[in-house]
């Protein structure tokens, strides 16, 4: 399988655990991720399909903070298949399902129509594994800042974030029990 496609559209779940003293319960992640390649030498490349164009060069400073937000998602991917997320296919024995290569395709640009952008995890299995674990340090965060906006039970304090693949937008309405004439403009 390597060199091929491995899954596409593949749901993947995994629990991520919480502090006890934090009050907060274990955190469900739960992502479909759009492809999986399995790569020549061992590991698989997380695909990742965007419309429009990759973003263009600005200051290094705004292209280091468009490509950290651009690859948190494939992170978050790469996080639940080192926790056992997905669920293996027979055909897939003796490859080892670690991300090896972060693959962004923007299908509206580039003189093919694609642009490839990539980030390669560190090689070193003690870095990746302080990687994996900062994207879940991040994550559980998150959780808390929600969890603490839900306790305050103050819909108006509960603002969205900007992560396209984020449903808190949806949840709010659920969350607090608001019907379409309460929630604010």
């Amino acid at each position: 399988p390597h060199g091929e496609p491995l899954a596409h559209e593949a749901w993947m779940r995994a629990q991520l655990p919480t502090e006890p003293a934090s009050g907060l319960p274990a955190l469900e992640l739960v992502g479909k991720v759009d492809r999986l390649d399995g790569l020549p030498g061992g590991g698989v490349a997380i695909v990742d399909y965007k419309t429009g164009k990759a973003p263009r060069a600005y200051s290094a400073a705004t292209d280091a903070q468009i490509r950290r937000r651009s690859f948190f998602q494939l992170r978050c991917y790469a996080l639940l298949l080192a926790r056992g997320g997905l669920r293996a296919s027979p055909h897939w024995e003796g490859l080892e399902l670690r991300a090896r290569r972060l693959r962004l395709l923007y299908l509206g640009g580039g003189s093919a129509g694609v642009d490839v952008v990539e980030e390669l995890p560190p090689p070193d299995s003690g870095e990746y594994e302080a990687e994996l674990a900062q994207t879940e340090a991040e994550l559980v965060a998150l959780w808390g800042e929600i969890a603490s906006l839900v306790r305050r039970g103050d819909p108006r304090a509960f603002e969205p974030c900007s992560r396209k693949f984020c449903s808190c937008h949806e949840l709010r309405p659920i969350v607090f029990q608001e019907s379409r004439s309460q929630r604010p403009a």
